[in-house]
């Protein structure tokens, strides 16, 4: 052996990963709450048209998304129907 070598062994193998799923905790958790919350009253085939509508609110409103999310929710629960531009009579859309 010549004294200026090292040999080295790594053993490799399968790294044990918990089944568990994954928990979002605080912003996270709130915005997916709220997405599962939009997608559940969004008229089927629409969820593009509803997202449509909450990125609007935001910039419309330079609010946050959890924000314009829950705006939009509260729209669609009054009766608003995206692509027709049917709102409910005396729902405010702006700030």
């Amino acid at each position: 052996m010549d004294s200026g070598s090292v040999t080295v062994q790594v053993a490799v193998g399968s790294a044990r990963t918990s089944r568990l799923p994954t928990q979002l905790q605080g912003v996270s958790a709130q915005l997916a709450q709220a997405s599962a919350q939009l997608r559940k009253v969004a008229p089927a085939g629409q969820w593009d048209e509803v997202f449509d509508e909450v990125r609007r609110v935001q910039a419309e409103r330079s609010t946050s998304l959890l924000a314009a999310m829950q705006v939009v929710y509260a729209k669609l629960c009054t009766g608003w129907t995206p692509g027709t531009g049917r709102t409910v009579p005396g729902f405010r859309t702006s700030a």
